[in-house]
């Protein structure tokens, strides 16, 4: 205790001070990365249970559709294999999959079937509070 209130060390308190601080810092910014990774983990899982509820809605009627949400699904899985990875750095997060995502949900929209506008409705309404 004494070396980092600077009273004895060998290279002075505020040296050891110094390094104390920058050991914080760094465990802070671990920790703020794990919680971003873990928390873009949590919405990929989450849209993508989504999406497949909508896919297997999609299968018979609108199957244009049924495709855009297997890609996006696909997309998704991608992307939560590359958060899943350790050792990223909060840059090297890779960006969500949103363009494929809206265009599933918009065009399920655009169907007006009430259970398939729901779904879409409950994925647009998680993405947006995530």
């Amino acid at each position: 205790k004494r070396a980092f209130r600077g009273e004895t060390g060998p290279r002075g308190g505020a040296d050891v001070e110094r390094a104390w601080h920058w050991t914080l810092r760094r465990l802070h910014e671990v920790s703020h990365m794990e919680t971003k990774a873990r928390n873009q983990a949590l919405l990929c899982q989450e849209v993508e249970s989504e999406l497949r509820e909508l896919c297997l809605e999609c299968r018979k009627k609108f199957p244009i559709i049924k495709e855009y949400t297997e890609k996006a699904i696909l997309k998704i899985r991608q992307h939560r294999d590359l958060v899943d990875q350790d050792g990223r750095s909060e840059e090297d997060l890779p960006e969500f999959p949103l363009d494929e995502v809206l265009r599933a949900i918009l065009m399920a929209c655009e169907t007006f079937q009430q259970k398939i506008v729901l779904l879409s409705l409950s994925c647009l309404q998680r993405l947006i509070h995530r």
